[in-house]
């Protein structure tokens, strides 16, 4: 399971529909709780204090970094948005999209499902196994 950056901040300020989410997948199903480190920009800027963003360090399972391979997948992702579908997509939910690609099958929950999957559905083999909640 990803989170985005709506889905951080309203996990981290207890949103019921979020915590039930993530419980019936984290704790239920046994799934794990993925955080591309980027969101924790946009968090930060939703009022999340450094306090809380420091803890949510804790609780998830991974808290990914942007690397170089990561780089370039998300930059595959917007290309393909911007030359297919004549559209811009930011550079965060490209992260969590290609995030999302590479831990198939996920779960992603976000604010935003028509640009996350319009960005996973670059990738056609791995787009099904992607499945996008609305936070």
């Amino acid at each position: 399971m990803i989170l985005d950056s709506d889905g951080v901040v309203k996990y981290l300020r207890g949103d019921p529909r979020v915590d039930a989410m993530i419980e019936s997948e984290i704790l239920q199903a046994g799934s794990r709780l993925v955080v591309p480190s980027v969101v924790l920009v946009e968090a930060a800027r939703a009022g999340i204090t450094r306090d809380l963003l420091e803890d949510l360090g804790k609780e998830v399972h991974e808290l990914v970094p942007v690397d170089v391979a990561r780089a370039h997948e998300a930059a595959a992702l917007q290309t393909y948005a911007a030359r297919e579908l004549t559209r811009d997509v930011g550079v965060i939910d490209a992260l969590v999209a290609a995030e999302a690609l590479r831990s198939t099958p996920a779960i992603v929950i976000t604010s935003d499902p028509s640009d996350i999957r319009l960005l996973c559905d670059s990738d056609p083999g791995s787009a099904k196994r992607v499945a996008i909640w609305r936070s």
